[in-house]
């Protein structure tokens, strides 16, 4: 079992619901007590791979997104 920090069960099976209603993950039930419940993603959720990766590294780096864009603003502003 994978575990997801920072997010309680019961929002964890909202936002899975979520993705199963707009077609990013597939799930599967077992035949187990307890129930056993996989989520495999899609070929459609599949293709938001890159978009995922873009917003993990611009959102692991904040600090240095924030020095680029103060940057950008500088030159823009002198060229005023």
């Amino acid at each position: 079992m994978r575990e997801a920090t920072g997010i309680t069960n019961r929002i964890l099976s909202k936002e899975l619901r979520d993705f199963e209603l707009n077609h990013l993950v597939e799930r599967k039930l077992y035949d187990t007590f307890p129930v056993t419940v996989a989520y495999t993603k899609t070929e459609y959720g599949e293709t938001l791979k890159g978009l995922i990766a873009s917003f993990y590294e611009w959102g692991s780096n904040p600090i240095k997104m924030k020095l680029n864009y103060e940057k950008e603003e500088e030159k823009i502003n002198s060229s005023h």
